[in-house]
């Protein structure tokens, strides 16, 4: 990689975190939270206590999140961390995936 920068080249990423939230119906069966398949905001507001706290603990922990938004599939969320050098990204996305799990 240092050959990269000393012709003025950078490898930067980002990443896109996806991922689908379930509520247990019966038995300990599973389905979507949310059977809204649309990208809107009602889905997004409905539980935006539970992403200000997700970001809020990724604030803390020096994770960029660039946004949060309803992905076209029921109960299905993406979270944007902003692209940066690849080390620190990595790290970022291993503990992002634990603070939302």
């Amino acid at each position: 990689m240092d050959d990269l920068k000393n012709v003025g080249f950078e490898i930067k990423i980002g990443i896109e975190i996806e991922f689908t939230l379930f509520k247990s119906v019966e038995d300990g069966i599973l389905e979507p939270a949310e059977l809204n398949a649309d990208s809107n905001l009602h889905s997004l507001v409905t539980y935006l206590d539970d992403f200000d706290i997700i970001y809020e603990v990724m604030h803390k922990h020096g994770i960029h999140v660039e946004t949060i938004h309803k992905e076209c599939s029921p109960g299905q969320f993406e979270i944007v961390i902003k692209y940066g050098e690849v080390i620190k990204t990595i790290d970022d996305y291993y503990l992002a995936k634990e603070i939302i799990a």
